[in-house]
């Protein structure tokens, strides 16, 4: 379920719109779908497939770093994140700025 309204999200959005939202909210329902070594296995696979898709979209901020860290095994962290500096602690200022080049501020 969470695939395919990610899909549809991603047909309807606009050039620029704030994606980052909804790639978050897709990243936490894989964190929760992780029961059996076999549906780990499985949402590591889309997890990673996902997060390489925000990063050449560049919708990564802050709330998507920790929200890719709980849905990821050890072993895809290590992957994802392993060759910055400051691994395990990843922030915003360890990874290209082409990562985030499309992310929005929120209006307050």
């Amino acid at each position: 379920v969470a695939i395919v309204a990610l899909e549809k999200a991603m047909k309807r959005a606009r050039r620029n719109e704030r994606m980052n939202i909804t790639y978050g909210v897709f990243f936490q329902a894989c964190a929760n779908l992780t029961q059996t070594e076999n549906e780990k296995i499985k949402i590591e696979k889309i997890v990673e497939n996902v997060f390489h898709k925000c990063c050449d979209h560049g919708q990564i901020d802050e709330q998507l770093l920790k929200q890719v860290r709980k849905a990821s095994t050890q072993q895809l962290y290590l992957r994802l994140f392993g060759s910055f500096k400051n691994f395990p602690r990843v922030t915003l200022r360890d990874i290209p700025s082409e990562w985030q080049k499309n992310v929005r501020q929120r209006k307050r």
